[in-house]
């Protein structure tokens, strides 16, 4: 089972034109799933943008105004850095699932409270308080 989208090409070409008419701008991006891989199996293969790769290359052209990508999903708690882009996972309201490198399926994680993530742009500062429930 499969949640995993493709973001189609016009959607790439409206991102880069945004991104372009931002360029001199502070830039924030928020979508659902992650970009990104995360170094756990199932995550990358069944939850992950199936062309991320492609849309990182375009945010890192902008990474000196980028402030952060910010998406959901995986229920997990998650910061990457890569290539000067900053991606934050949040994690989840109602449950969180486990993720270490050999883990095959998703398993909930019973001792991660749930959550949610403040997000503060001050100046030219990222600043990300998580809050648990």
């Amino acid at each position: 089972d499969s949640h995993a989208p493709l973001v189609l090409d016009s959607q790439i070409e409206w991102l880069s034109a945004q991104l372009q008419q931002l360029s001199d701008q502070r830039i924030i991006v928020a979508l659902h799933h992650p970009l990104i891989e995360t170094g756990v199996k199932w995550i990358d293969q069944r939850m992950r943008v199936q062309n991320g790769q492609q849309i990182h290359a375009q945010l890192v052209q902008y990474s000196k105004q980028l402030q952060g990508v910010f998406h959901g999903h995986i229920h997990q708690p998650v910061n990457s850095y890569c290539d000067g882009v900053l991606y934050v996972g949040t994690p989840s309201t109602w449950y969180n699932l486990q993720a270490y490198p050999d883990l095959q399926d998703d398993e909930t994680d019973l001792l991660m409270p749930g959550g949610f993530n403040l997000v503060m742009i001050r100046d030219n500062r990222t600043f990300i308080r998580r809050y648990v429930l």
